[in-house]
């Protein structure tokens, strides 16, 4: 954790009777996502200002008992399955980086690159073209084009079990999170629907 005053925020944890993985498990569920969103004023690409005034009203309930012990290990697991993620994603991009002569951050700031795993690789082969003038090889190359594709594919087949768990894991946080907080049903159909692709 870590603290600033300005556009990054960080929690102390003050209450014994709230881990850092529920709390986690809390401020990134659907519900408090949706109130906060109706509290926050949007920035660019999908960010939202999390400033105190935005932060400190959110309504934390603290869990007791078997829900406290179970929404503990949901809070961990979430945090494993991402962690497992993005030391996959990372590894990834190190490689690619490493491979076409780019920096990692370079790669990053390119939508194709960054969620690499929804997309085709010959999307990511047509983005790291269009950066060719900075890049040692050409990724049009075959040898490269086809290398790239195969560590790729590589990667999402090694990426996507755990992201059907992480999603598995995210729905089942949600339904705790709305017993938790005693929404109704026709709530939770009002917040669900926000999110639904």
């Amino acid at each position: 954790m870590y603290l600033d005053n300005v556009d990054v925020n960080g929690i102390l944890l003050r209450d014994a009777g709230l881990s850092a993985e529920v709390l986690a498990l809390l401020l990134n569920s659907r519900l408090l996502d949706w109130i906060f969103r109706r509290r926050s004023v949007p920035f660019q690409n999908d960010y939202w200002s999390a400033n105190k005034q935005f932060i400190a009203g959110l309504p934390i309930r603290i869990p007791s008992g078997d829900d406290a012990v179970e929404l503990h290990a949901l809070g961990r697991r979430l945090h494993e399955l991402a962690a497992s993620v993005a030391e996959e994603r990372g590894a990834f991009l190190r490689w690619l980086a490493s491979t076409v002569g780019a920096g990692r951050v370079d790669l990053l700031r390119r939508r194709e690159l960054a969620g690499y795993e929804v997309v085709e690789a010959e999307r990511m082969v047509a983005a790291l073209a269009r950066m060719r003038a900075r890049l040692a090889p050409d990724p049009r190359e075959r040898a490269v084009r086809e290398l790239i594709e195969r560590e790729h594919r590589r990667s999402v087949e090694r990426l996507r079990p755990v992201l059907d768990e992480l999603a598995s894991a995210e729905r089942d946080a949600d339904e705790h999170v709305y017993e938790l907080y005693e929404l109704p049903r026709h709530m939770r159909a009002q917040v669900d629907a926000e999110y639904e692709p």
